[in-house]
């Protein structure tokens, strides 16, 4: 009787633990890895006890994007984490699908790197196994970082980068299906560096979103449990929310600090420097 009763509770501590896991979304809009985002991340994986993934399948030099990462993760010192992984993407010599699906359940951490969005997700969606365990990993737990395109793959819907920019309307934004970490939402990347205010209003504007995220360069949204974004700096992030009418943009100017609640809609604002 005992040992079912142990097994019994067992299992609802290892349920429970899973139910409870918060997810754990890292943002970046374009440029460098921001330190303060790279300490972070290896903090909510475990710091210098985790081991970690550079998912570089957005382009072919997954080498030189293996040896970016760690050189910027060793800038941490102690905080940085013990091991960086980089799976070779499908269709290279050395990619093995069972390898990189038992990583994907070692690792406290994955960062998809930059490149092109509609080649990471072309490879992502080569196998049926990929995207599925990608969201099982997350759902468990494990800390997700995007940067440029990895960003712009975290959504459901994903710009391709593709488009008329030089205008704002119906059906001049191109866009795909990306990843589906976040589902209610629409992001864009280099934004303020870029000026693409254009091309995400152009979204908006038939899309199901009624609400996105403008990142710029040097700035990340942290997310945790798909709803709570804090601003990390120095740059900063701006909202976009059409939901009262499609044609009426609502925005907002985030700067480092601020947070918001996606799902009530309520910010968090600090004092900002007048000059």
């Amino acid at each position: 009787m005992k040992s079912i009763q142990a097994i019994v509770f067992t299992l609802f501590f290892l349920l429970g633990g899973q139910a409870l896991a918060q997810t754990k979304l890292l943002l970046i809009g374009g440029g460098d890895y921001p330190q303060e985002t790279l300490r972070l991340m290896s903090e909510w994986a475990g710091s210098k006890k985790s081991k970690m993934m550079i998912l570089s399948w957005a382009t072919d030099d997954t080498e030189y994007a293996l040896e970016h990462l760690q050189e910027s993760f060793a800038e941490l010192g102690d905080e940085a984490p013990k091991e960086i992984i980089a799976p070779p993407y499908p269709g290279h010599d050395d990619f093995s699908k069972e390898e990189f699906l038992n990583a994907l359940k070692e690792v406290g951490g994955v960062m998809i790197s930059g490149g092109d969005q509609i080649v990471l997700m072309e490879r992502l969606m080569s196998e049926p196994e990929f995207l599925p365990a990608l969201h099982e990993a997350y759902e468990r737990g494990v800390v997700f970082a995007g940067n440029s395109a990895g960003t712009a793959a975290a959504t459901q819907t994903m710009l391709t980068g593709e488009g008329d920019f030089q205008v704002i309307g119906p059906g001049k934004t191109e866009v795909a299906t990306g990843i589906g970490f976040l589902k209610d939402v629409i992001v864009d990347q280099h934004f303020l560096a870029r000026k693409r205010q254009n091309r995400i209003m152009s979204v908006l504007l038939t899309s199901k979103e009624r609400f996105a995220f403008g990142i710029d360069e040097d700035c990340t949204l942290a997310i945790e449990d798909g709803r709570k974004v804090t601003v990390i700096g120095p740059s900063m992030a701006m909202t976009f929310d059409n939901h009262e009418d499609r044609n009426k943009f609502v925005t907002h100017l985030l700067y480092p600090g601020d947070t918001f609640d996606m799902i009530t809609g309520i910010y968090g604002t600090i004092p900002k420097p007048r000059h």
